[in-house]
Protein backbone atom coordinates (compact mmCIF):
# COMPACT_ATOMS: atom_id res chain seq x y z
CA UNK A 1 0.00 0.00 0.00
CA UNK A 2 2.38 2.63 -1.35
CA UNK A 3 3.91 4.12 -3.96
CA UNK A 4 7.97 4.78 -2.88
CA UNK A 5 10.95 4.04 -4.76
CA UNK A 6 11.01 0.57 -2.20
CA UNK A 7 7.75 -0.31 -3.39
CA UNK A 8 8.98 -3.09 -5.52
CA UNK A 9 10.40 -4.57 -2.69
CA UNK A 10 7.75 -4.43 -0.02
CA UNK A 11 5.46 -5.26 -2.24
CA UNK A 12 7.42 -8.62 -3.08
CA UNK A 13 7.28 -9.20 0.80
CA UNK A 14 3.19 -8.52 1.12
CA UNK A 15 2.84 -10.99 -1.96
CA UNK A 16 4.68 -14.10 -1.04
CA UNK A 17 4.26 -16.44 1.83
CA UNK A 18 6.16 -15.80 4.78
CA UNK A 19 7.73 -18.78 7.17
CA UNK A 20 8.17 -16.72 10.42
CA UNK A 21 6.90 -19.05 12.55
CA UNK A 22 4.15 -18.34 14.40
CA UNK A 23 3.98 -17.90 18.48
CA UNK A 24 1.07 -19.11 20.12
CA UNK A 25 0.46 -17.01 22.54
CA UNK A 26 -3.31 -15.45 23.62
CA UNK A 27 -1.73 -12.66 25.43
CA UNK A 28 0.98 -10.23 26.05
CA UNK A 29 4.37 -11.42 26.01
CA UNK A 30 5.90 -9.34 28.96
CA UNK A 31 9.11 -9.26 30.49
CA UNK A 32 8.34 -8.83 34.26
CA UNK A 33 4.97 -10.32 33.55
CA UNK A 34 1.30 -8.91 35.07
CA UNK A 35 -1.06 -6.93 33.02
CA UNK A 36 -0.73 -3.86 30.62
CA UNK A 37 -4.04 -2.48 32.23
CA UNK A 38 -1.90 -1.98 35.49
CA UNK A 39 -1.50 1.72 36.25
CA UNK A 40 2.08 1.29 36.47
CA UNK A 41 2.63 0.20 33.03
CA UNK A 42 0.96 3.34 31.50
CA UNK A 43 1.07 5.12 29.17
CA UNK A 44 2.22 3.22 26.05
CA UNK A 45 3.23 3.44 22.68
CA UNK A 46 1.65 0.70 20.64
CA UNK A 47 3.06 -0.42 17.29
CA UNK A 48 2.16 -2.70 14.44
CA UNK A 49 4.99 -4.23 12.65
CA UNK A 50 3.20 -5.50 8.99
CA UNK A 51 5.98 -8.08 8.48
CA UNK A 52 6.72 -9.87 11.26
CA UNK A 53 2.99 -9.95 13.00
CA UNK A 54 3.62 -8.48 16.06
CA UNK A 55 2.21 -5.78 18.11
CA UNK A 56 4.86 -4.13 20.47
CA UNK A 57 4.32 -2.11 23.31
CA UNK A 58 6.69 0.75 24.86
CA UNK A 59 6.89 2.79 27.83
CA UNK A 60 7.78 6.36 26.63
CA UNK A 61 8.70 7.61 29.67
CA UNK A 62 11.29 8.69 31.43
CA UNK A 63 13.31 5.62 29.24
CA UNK A 64 11.63 4.28 25.69
CA UNK A 65 11.82 0.83 25.93
CA UNK A 66 10.16 -2.20 25.34
CA UNK A 67 7.17 -3.53 27.72
CA UNK A 68 5.12 -6.47 26.01
CA UNK A 69 4.27 -7.65 22.64
CA UNK A 70 1.84 -9.99 21.04
CA UNK A 71 1.92 -11.88 17.67
CA UNK A 72 -0.97 -11.55 15.27
CA UNK A 73 0.33 -14.31 13.18
CA UNK A 74 -2.98 -16.65 13.04
CA UNK A 75 -1.58 -18.10 10.00
CA UNK A 76 2.32 -18.21 9.74
CA UNK A 77 2.40 -19.43 5.84
CA UNK A 78 1.71 -15.96 5.08
CA UNK A 79 1.51 -12.47 6.46
CA UNK A 80 -1.23 -11.13 8.65
CA UNK A 81 -0.17 -7.39 8.18
CA UNK A 82 -1.65 -5.32 11.34
CA UNK A 83 -1.78 -2.38 9.13
CA UNK A 84 -3.57 0.19 11.22
CA UNK A 85 -4.13 0.09 14.84
CA UNK A 86 -7.13 2.24 17.35
CA UNK A 87 -8.14 2.20 21.11
CA UNK A 88 -11.35 2.77 22.40
CA UNK A 89 -12.27 5.96 24.08
CA UNK A 90 -11.63 4.18 27.82
CA UNK A 91 -8.45 2.89 26.35
CA UNK A 92 -9.89 -0.58 27.32
CA UNK A 93 -10.45 -2.21 23.73
CA UNK A 94 -7.44 -2.52 21.03
CA UNK A 95 -8.66 -2.27 17.47
CA UNK A 96 -6.43 -4.01 14.88
CA UNK A 97 -6.78 -4.15 11.20
CA UNK A 98 -5.64 -7.08 9.73
CA UNK A 99 -4.57 -6.61 5.84
CA UNK A 100 -4.11 -10.51 4.70
CA UNK A 101 -5.34 -13.02 7.58
CA UNK A 102 -7.17 -15.79 5.09
CA UNK A 103 -4.90 -15.84 2.35
CA UNK A 104 -4.69 -12.56 1.14
CA UNK A 105 -8.25 -12.66 0.08
CA UNK A 106 -10.31 -12.06 3.28
CA UNK A 107 -9.06 -9.36 6.05
CA UNK A 108 -10.79 -8.50 9.18
CA UNK A 109 -10.86 -6.11 11.87
CA UNK A 110 -9.41 -7.57 15.49
CA UNK A 111 -10.54 -6.44 19.15
CA UNK A 112 -8.82 -7.29 21.83
CA UNK A 113 -8.11 -5.78 25.61
CA UNK A 114 -5.74 -3.96 25.90
CA UNK A 115 -5.00 -4.84 29.56
CA UNK A 116 -3.94 -8.98 28.96
CA UNK A 117 -4.25 -9.03 25.40
CA UNK A 118 -6.74 -11.34 24.84
CA UNK A 119 -9.11 -11.71 22.25
CA UNK A 120 -12.81 -10.15 22.17
CA UNK A 121 -13.99 -10.66 18.37
CA UNK A 122 -12.71 -10.96 14.87
CA UNK A 123 -14.89 -9.98 12.14
CA UNK A 124 -13.64 -10.52 8.15
CA UNK A 125 -14.45 -7.61 6.41
CA UNK A 126 -12.82 -8.08 2.61
CA UNK A 127 -9.78 -7.92 0.58
CA UNK A 128 -6.99 -5.65 1.97
CA UNK A 129 -8.49 -3.47 4.86
CA UNK A 130 -5.77 -0.76 5.37
CA UNK A 131 -7.05 1.86 8.07
CA UNK A 132 -9.43 2.56 10.56
CA UNK A 133 -11.53 5.86 12.25
CA UNK A 134 -13.56 5.41 15.50
CA UNK A 135 -15.96 7.53 16.14
CA UNK A 136 -15.69 9.18 19.04
CA UNK A 137 -18.40 6.96 21.11
CA UNK A 138 -16.22 4.12 20.17
CA UNK A 139 -19.53 2.29 18.77
CA UNK A 140 -18.43 2.37 15.07
CA UNK A 141 -15.45 2.25 13.33
CA UNK A 142 -15.27 3.39 9.43
CA UNK A 143 -12.51 1.12 7.68
CA UNK A 144 -10.97 1.59 4.32
CA UNK A 145 -10.62 -1.47 1.86
CA UNK A 146 -7.27 -0.76 -0.37
CA UNK A 147 -8.09 -3.67 -2.47
CA UNK A 148 -6.15 -4.27 -5.70
CA UNK A 149 -4.49 -7.16 -4.45
CA UNK A 150 -3.38 -7.97 -8.42
CA UNK A 151 -1.86 -5.03 -8.53
CA UNK A 152 0.99 -5.08 -5.73
CA UNK A 153 2.88 -2.22 -7.69
CA UNK A 154 0.15 -0.31 -9.11
CA UNK A 155 -1.71 1.10 -10.81
CA UNK A 156 -4.47 0.64 -8.42
CA UNK A 157 -7.34 0.81 -10.51
CA UNK A 158 -10.10 -1.49 -8.66
CA UNK A 159 -12.37 0.20 -6.54
CA UNK A 160 -11.71 0.15 -3.36
CA UNK A 161 -14.32 0.54 -0.34
CA UNK A 162 -15.31 1.85 3.11
CA UNK A 163 -16.85 -0.60 5.91
CA UNK A 164 -19.01 0.62 8.62
CA UNK A 165 -18.32 -1.76 11.87
CA UNK A 166 -20.59 -2.03 14.95
CA UNK A 167 -18.13 -2.55 17.36
CA UNK A 168 -20.20 -3.08 20.11
CA UNK A 169 -21.26 -6.45 18.60
CA UNK A 170 -18.85 -6.88 16.17
CA UNK A 171 -20.87 -6.97 13.14
CA UNK A 172 -20.29 -5.33 9.50
CA UNK A 173 -23.27 -3.07 9.21
CA UNK A 174 -22.36 -1.66 5.25
CA UNK A 175 -19.85 -1.58 2.47
CA UNK A 176 -20.11 0.64 -0.44
CA UNK A 177 -17.31 0.96 -2.93
CA UNK A 178 -15.91 4.32 -3.10
CA UNK A 179 -12.90 4.69 -5.53
CA UNK A 180 -9.63 3.28 -6.71
CA UNK A 181 -7.73 1.57 -3.72
CA UNK A 182 -8.90 3.12 -1.10
CA UNK A 183 -6.33 4.08 1.53
CA UNK A 184 -6.74 6.96 4.52
CA UNK A 185 -9.73 7.55 6.46
CA UNK A 186 -11.03 9.95 8.91
CA UNK A 187 -14.47 10.91 10.38
CA UNK A 188 -16.36 14.04 10.46
CA UNK A 189 -18.90 13.44 13.10
CA UNK A 190 -20.84 16.31 12.85
CA UNK A 191 -21.87 16.04 9.27
CA UNK A 192 -22.22 12.62 9.22
CA UNK A 193 -19.08 12.04 6.79
CA UNK A 194 -16.04 10.35 6.11
CA UNK A 195 -13.24 11.48 4.29
CA UNK A 196 -11.83 8.73 2.30
CA UNK A 197 -8.07 9.06 0.57
CA UNK A 198 -8.20 7.37 -2.98
CA UNK A 199 -4.68 6.39 -3.78
CA UNK A 200 -5.45 5.24 -7.06
CA UNK A 201 -7.76 7.90 -7.88
CA UNK A 202 -6.26 10.74 -7.12
CA UNK A 203 -9.25 12.17 -5.23
CA UNK A 204 -10.97 12.23 -2.10
CA UNK A 205 -14.21 10.19 -1.22
CA UNK A 206 -16.68 11.90 0.72
CA UNK A 207 -19.03 9.22 1.72
CA UNK A 208 -22.04 9.91 3.81
CA UNK A 209 -22.54 7.57 6.85
CA UNK A 210 -25.66 8.48 8.07
CA UNK A 211 -27.90 5.91 9.11
CA UNK A 212 -24.72 3.08 8.82
CA UNK A 213 -25.52 3.19 5.07
CA UNK A 214 -22.59 4.42 3.23
CA UNK A 215 -23.14 6.19 0.09
CA UNK A 216 -20.37 8.43 -1.87
CA UNK A 217 -22.11 11.82 -1.77
CA UNK A 218 -18.68 13.29 -3.21
CA UNK A 219 -16.17 13.25 -5.32
CA UNK A 220 -13.12 15.62 -5.00
CA UNK A 221 -10.44 15.65 -7.64
CA UNK A 222 -7.04 16.42 -6.57
CA UNK A 223 -4.80 16.65 -9.85
CA UNK A 224 -3.14 13.48 -11.77
CA UNK A 225 -0.40 11.75 -10.15
CA UNK A 226 -1.11 13.19 -6.72
CA UNK A 227 -1.88 9.93 -5.47
CA UNK A 228 -3.71 11.03 -1.90
CA UNK A 229 -2.69 8.64 0.72
CA UNK A 230 -3.76 9.43 4.43
CA UNK A 231 -6.37 11.87 5.79
CA UNK A 232 -6.23 14.21 9.19
CA UNK A 233 -9.37 16.89 10.21
CA UNK A 234 -8.88 19.38 12.79
CA UNK A 235 -12.01 21.36 13.39
CA UNK A 236 -11.05 23.80 10.05
CA UNK A 237 -10.08 21.32 7.44
CA UNK A 238 -9.27 17.99 5.63
CA UNK A 239 -5.56 17.63 5.82
CA UNK A 240 -4.14 15.16 3.00
CA UNK A 241 -0.96 13.51 2.08
CA UNK A 242 -0.32 13.40 -1.50
CA UNK A 243 2.44 10.47 -2.01
CA UNK A 244 2.77 10.97 -5.48
CA UNK A 245 3.17 14.43 -6.07
CA UNK A 246 4.81 15.15 -2.68
CA UNK A 247 2.55 17.58 -0.87
CA UNK A 248 0.35 17.97 1.95
CA UNK A 249 -3.06 19.47 0.69
CA UNK A 250 -5.30 21.25 2.97
CA UNK A 251 -9.38 21.57 1.86
CA UNK A 252 -11.93 23.48 3.95
CA UNK A 253 -13.55 20.72 5.92
CA UNK A 254 -17.13 22.33 5.49
CA UNK A 255 -17.20 22.83 1.52
CA UNK A 256 -14.13 20.79 0.81
CA UNK A 257 -12.49 23.33 -1.63
CA UNK A 258 -8.70 23.36 -1.53
CA UNK A 259 -7.22 26.18 1.08
CA UNK A 260 -3.34 25.65 -0.08
CA UNK A 261 -1.21 23.22 -1.72
CA UNK A 262 2.23 23.12 0.29
CA UNK A 263 5.31 21.18 -1.59
CA UNK A 264 8.06 18.85 -0.09
CA UNK A 265 9.25 17.51 -3.00
CA UNK A 266 8.12 15.14 -5.83
CA UNK A 267 10.31 12.35 -4.13
CA UNK A 268 9.92 13.29 -0.65
CA UNK A 269 6.78 10.87 0.19
CA UNK A 270 4.86 12.19 2.66
CA UNK A 271 3.15 9.94 5.36
CA UNK A 272 0.46 9.79 8.52
CA UNK A 273 -0.52 12.42 10.24
CA UNK A 274 -0.71 13.64 13.88
CA UNK A 275 -2.20 16.98 15.98
CA UNK A 276 0.21 18.86 18.23
CA UNK A 277 -1.19 21.52 19.54
CA UNK A 278 -1.66 24.32 16.43
CA UNK A 279 0.44 22.35 14.47
CA UNK A 280 0.05 19.07 12.16
CA UNK A 281 2.98 17.30 12.33
CA UNK A 282 3.78 15.20 8.86
CA UNK A 283 5.94 11.92 8.20
CA UNK A 284 7.85 13.31 5.11
CA UNK A 285 9.56 9.87 4.44
CA UNK A 286 12.43 10.31 1.62
CA UNK A 287 12.86 13.86 3.26
CA UNK A 288 13.57 12.12 6.35
CA UNK A 289 12.12 14.66 8.49
CA UNK A 290 9.08 15.41 10.41
CA UNK A 291 7.44 18.77 9.03
CA UNK A 292 5.58 21.28 11.57
CA UNK A 293 2.91 22.82 9.47
CA UNK A 294 0.57 26.17 11.38
CA UNK A 295 -2.80 24.67 11.29
CA UNK A 296 -3.97 28.16 11.07
CA UNK A 297 -1.70 29.93 9.04
CA UNK A 298 -1.51 26.75 6.37
CA UNK A 299 2.48 27.29 6.05
CA UNK A 300 5.48 25.39 7.22
CA UNK A 301 6.87 26.76 10.65
CA UNK A 302 9.66 23.84 11.27
CA UNK A 303 10.97 20.68 10.30
CA UNK A 304 12.70 17.88 12.80
CA UNK A 305 15.54 15.86 10.69
CA UNK A 306 15.47 12.35 11.15
CA UNK A 307 18.54 11.69 9.78
CA UNK A 308 18.85 7.79 8.61
CA UNK A 309 14.98 7.85 9.02
CA UNK A 310 12.03 7.05 7.05
CA UNK A 311 8.90 8.16 9.31
CA UNK A 312 5.68 6.59 8.55
CA UNK A 313 3.59 6.37 11.35
CA UNK A 314 3.31 9.13 13.94
CA UNK A 315 1.25 9.96 17.37
CA UNK A 316 1.51 12.66 20.39
CA UNK A 317 1.17 12.11 23.67
CA UNK A 318 -1.79 13.09 25.37
CA UNK A 319 0.77 15.83 27.62
CA UNK A 320 2.03 17.22 24.02
CA UNK A 321 5.86 16.25 25.53
CA UNK A 322 6.61 13.73 22.81
CA UNK A 323 5.68 12.70 19.39
CA UNK A 324 6.61 8.82 18.70
CA UNK A 325 7.02 8.00 15.28
CA UNK A 326 8.11 4.30 13.35
CA UNK A 327 11.17 3.96 11.49
CA UNK A 328 10.56 1.02 8.85
CA UNK A 329 14.08 0.93 7.51
CA UNK A 330 14.68 -0.35 4.58
CA UNK A 331 11.98 -2.94 4.97
CA UNK A 332 14.20 -6.07 5.33
CA UNK A 333 16.51 -5.28 8.27
CA UNK A 334 14.69 -3.83 11.80
CA UNK A 335 12.98 -0.86 12.19
CA UNK A 336 12.76 1.31 15.37
CA UNK A 337 10.33 3.35 17.05
CA UNK A 338 11.54 6.97 17.87
CA UNK A 339 10.65 9.09 20.78
CA UNK A 340 10.55 12.84 19.67
CA UNK A 341 10.91 15.91 22.44
CA UNK A 342 8.43 18.09 21.46
CA UNK A 343 10.11 21.33 23.37
CA UNK A 344 10.75 24.48 21.32
CA UNK A 345 8.63 22.66 18.11
CA UNK A 346 8.45 25.48 16.07
CA UNK A 347 11.27 27.50 16.90
CA UNK A 348 13.87 24.78 15.42
CA UNK A 349 13.74 23.23 19.20
CA UNK A 350 12.40 19.64 18.95
CA UNK A 351 14.65 16.97 18.66
CA UNK A 352 15.07 12.98 18.32
CA UNK A 353 15.82 12.07 21.67
CA UNK A 354 15.24 8.43 21.91
CA UNK A 355 14.74 4.94 19.85
CA UNK A 356 14.14 1.79 20.73
CA UNK A 357 14.35 -1.18 18.23
CA UNK A 358 11.35 -2.80 16.42
CA UNK A 359 10.99 -6.06 14.40
CA UNK A 360 10.50 -5.85 10.51
CA UNK A 361 8.57 -3.45 9.08
CA UNK A 362 6.72 -1.03 11.75
CA UNK A 363 4.67 1.54 10.51
CA UNK A 364 1.21 2.40 12.87
CA UNK A 365 1.55 3.64 16.31
CA UNK A 366 -0.71 4.77 19.08
CA UNK A 367 -0.65 5.89 22.40
CA UNK A 368 -2.58 4.45 25.06
CA UNK A 369 -3.14 6.89 28.12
Amino acid sequence: MGCRSRSALAAALLAVAGCKGAVDRPDWITDGGGYLGDAAARPLAIVGDRVSDWLELYQYDPKLVEAARLSVDEHPEFINEPFDLALSPDGAALYVVLGHPDMYHMGTLLKARLGDGSRIAEIPLGEEPSMIALSPDGTRAYVSLFRNLGHPQGPWTAPGALVVVDTVNMRVLGVADVCAAALGVALDEARERVWVACLGGDALALVDVANDAPRVEQMVPLGAGTAPAYVLLDDAHAFVTASGSGELIALDRADATVAKRIAFGSDAFPQRMALAGDLVLVCVDDAQQLAAISRAALEPVDTVATPGMHPQGIAVTRDGRYALFTDENDLLHPGQVVRVDLAGLGSGGAHVDATAPTRVFPQAVIVAP
